[in-house]
């Protein structure tokens, strides 16, 4: 038991990221936090909430992604929500850095701002810290 206590503490990281541990992700430029639970057994990827701490409102997700690719260097996944934008990301393993894109091709726009492509794509970096 030792020994096995002595590892884990030389080797924390694999022993706290066992086959599911949370992810938790910010973006500074936005002030928002979404966490995951990622399942490395099952290969899952679910995103249980999101915060806006500029709000101080909480989301309570509970949805798992849908994977397009898990290898050993990242995850990318994506999702469609219930008003039409479509999310994709890329969790990097060895930067932490979650990027994060949403398109939202339902928006009605008048013409002077519908070819605009910022209109219709948002960017975002995350930073995570597994936990």
């Amino acid at each position: 038991m030792k020994i096995l206590l002595t590892l884990c503490v030389l080797f924390s990281s694999s022993c706290v990221l066992g086959e599911a541990y949370d992810l938790i992700c910010f973006n500074k430029e936005n002030n928002f936090q979404r966490i995951y639970e990622i399942n490395t057994k099952n290969k899952s990827f679910l995103h249980k909430t999101s915060y806006n701490f500029d709000t101080q409102k909480k989301y309570e997700v509970y949805e798992f992604e849908r994977i397009f690719n898990w290898s050993p260097e990242m995850i990318s996944f994506g999702s469609l929500s219930s008003s039409g934008t479509f999310t994709f990301g890329t969790y990097v393993f060895d930067t932490k850095f979650l990027i994060s894109s949403g398109h939202m091709h339902h928006l009605k726009l008048n013409e002077s701002e519908r070819l605009k492509v910022d209109n219709y794509v948002q960017n975002q970096l995350y930073q995570c810290v597994p936990n």
